[in-house]
């Protein structure tokens, strides 16, 4: 899924959720791209930005149901600044130190249902 899920409502988007997991099978990956931090500010039908952390407490949204997404792997799309820093880690860190939108424009996480 490339840059779709911050067009749709937040609660559209856990209804979404719910029916990854119903048609995924076990350990099916999911592989989600969103804007990085306030890239989506730029855009008015943007629902909200994203950054590394947003993906790890997916799991409480379903509190009781145990878990069913696992975060697998997170990357980056580097802006032009960014791609001077080589590797994914320095960018991180200069993205949590400074303005994340200036090293980084999207975010790739890798999803694993969990059954």
């Amino acid at each position: 899924m490339r840059n779709l899920l911050e067009h749709i409502p937040i609660p559209i988007q856990l209804k979404l959720f719910d029916e990854f997991y119903r048609i995924c099978r076990n350990n099916a990956r999911i592989w989600i791209r969103v804007p990085y931090g306030s890239h989506w500010t730029r855009r008015i039908d943007h629902y909200r930005g994203y950054t590394f952390a947003t993906f790890d407490h997916l799991d409480s949204y379903w509190f009781g149901k145990g878990t069913r997404f696992k975060v697998v792997s997170r990357s980056d799309h580097p802006t032009w600044l960014g791609r001077l820093f080589l590797h994914t880690k320095i960018r991180q860190l200069l993205a949590k130190a400074t303005v994340g939108d200036l090293f980084i424009k999207d975010l790739i996480v890798e999803i694993k249902v969990i059954k």
